[in-house]
């Protein structure tokens, strides 16, 4: 920790403090000590209590100033804030409240729980097909799998424990939870390009009281090639790398150990989103039934993808979608076939998205195709149990896609469908975290005029 003070200037590491009626102790990855400050992070001026919603590590310590006995008011004296602020920072230095601050609650010992499928176990097959087939063929490999890559990991074995642990005990459990898995199979100038998408959360919940602390969902996405159409079986070997890669980028037991490795979880009052509702309009119906498309997995699978891309882009706390659920419970089935019920929290603010069409059409010029893609939906954001609506807007993506005519390029039109829709959710969620006037005036129906509707969600995510 480097702390340099300079006229009415603190500075702690690359975090400038203009503000000196505080001080802030800053650990090696985090700030962990913060009063009422104006502060510069990273080039940009703004109020601690901003900070707070930006930079959710910050955390106050006043028990601390407390036990120090420091006056640390905004009105008081800069001379002997700053005296008593040297003081502070040779304590932290010389009797390692560094080290101590470290370990806030939000650091408290974690339980492994394994690996589990999340949602309704008997909608395998269209929810995540070849893993639910590898773990039925090899009972607990999956899990096998996980554990090892848990052992080869001694920091993060600082928090975790792989004992089994005891159902009265109060503590965090944490399970690697498969929500969806996704295959896309393109054929380009005679190959068969196999594209794979994998989701899943990083799940804490209390075995105690069956209660669901936090939720923080990943996706993972890799392609394979083949010579000659996959089938079932190639896919699910293809499925199985995505357990087994070398390659971190590409295994997303690496991938949710990397993001469990981030995750603080938060307790006490946390406030939750939720996707309550995705409804498909007759229109887009017609589409789905057209491809084959189970209309209650592309709902589920539809929520699955909303909820992580709200996540990823806001970093807000989302009561995990979880279909098939009785009696407000998420069911979870381990890779040894043991399930339990995790109840889930009501809503604090409800989420509802409306898939209201596709369209599509195709232009020829003189050496290529290019063929046009629309999505369609509308997003609203309540209040349950009010009137109060933070949102609801109606949006579109449209992708173009060339086809030369000289090469064998083949797609089915769902899957360009699909696409855009994925795109328009991730987009979405992008623009309701820093709304962008341009891209309002190519995607909203109402232009720029819902801007104040994005903002007032961008402030709400602010607040959780």
């Amino acid at each position: 920790m480097h702390i340099k003070f300079t006229g009415l200037t603190c500075k702690v590491g690359n975090i400038q403090y203009i503000n000196n009626t505080d001080i802030l102790l800053m650990t090696w990855t985090e700030i962990r000590l913060s009063m009422n400050a104006l502060v510069k992070v990273k080039g940009r001026n703004m109020k601690r209590t901003e900070a707070l919603r930006v930079h959710p590590c910050f955390v106050i310590w006043e028990g601390i100033v407390n036990f120090l006995g420091l006056d640390f008011r905004a009105d008081a004296a800069f001379g002997l804030i700053r005296s008593q602020a040297f003081l502070f920072s040779f304590f932290l230095i010389a009797f390692g409240v560094n080290s101590w601050a470290q370990s806030p609650a939000d650091e408290r010992p974690l339980l492994y729980a394994g690996f589990a499928f999340a949602g309704n176990y008997a909608h395998r097959d269209y929810l995540y097909p070849h893993t639910a087939s590898l773990s039925t063929k090899k009972p607990g490999f999956l899990d096998e799998v996980l554990r090892s890559k848990v052992q080869s990991r001694p920091n993060l074995l600082k928090r975790l424990s792989l004992g089994k642990g005891s159902s009265k005990e109060d503590i965090t459990s944490v399970a690697c939870t498969l929500v969806q898995e996704n295959i896309e199979i393109q054929r380009i100038d005679g190959k068969y390009v196999v594209i794979a998408l994998m989701q899943a959360n990083v799940l804490g919940f209390n075995r105690a009281s069956s209660a669901i602390v936090a939720s923080y969902p990943l996706r993972m996405r890799f392609t394979r090639t083949r010579d000659v159409e996959p089938t079932r079986s190639d896919l699910e070997a293809i499925v199985q790398e995505a357990y087994t890669s070398t390659n971190p980028a590409e295994n997303l037991f690496d991938q949710w150990l990397g993001k469990l490795e981030t995750t603080r979880f938060k307790y006490g009052t946390v406030k939750y989103l939720r996707i309550t509702d995705v409804v498909v309009a007759p229109e887009a119906q017609v589409v789905l039934q057209q491809a084959g498309v189970h209309l209650k997995a592309f709902e589920n699978k539809t929520a699955n993808l909303l909820e992580a891309e709200l996540a990823d882009k806001a970093n807000v706390p989302i009561v995990p979608n979880s279909e098939g659920e009785v009696g407000n419970k998420m069911s979870l089935r381990f890779d040894n076939a043991d399930s339990i019920g995790i109840q889930l929290p009501e809503p604090d603010y409800a989420v509802k998205f409306l898939v209201r069409g596709f369209a599509a059409a195709t232009t020829e010029s003189a050496g290529a195709y290019t063929d046009i893609y629309r999505s369609k939906a509308t997003l609203t954001i309540t209040l349950p149990g009010t009137e109060k609506v933070y949102i609801d807007e109606q949006v579109y993506d449209t992708r173009f896609v060339t086809r030369p005519k000289s090469s064998d390029v083949q797609f089915a039109k769902w899957d360009q469908f699909n696409k855009s829709l994925q795109v328009l959710l991730a987009d979405l969620s992008k623009q309701l975290v820093n709304p962008d006037d341009e891209w309002l005036k190519e995607h909203a129906t109402r232009k720029v005029e819902a801007k104040p509707a994005f903002l007032q969600v961008k402030q709400l995510f602010q607040d959780l």
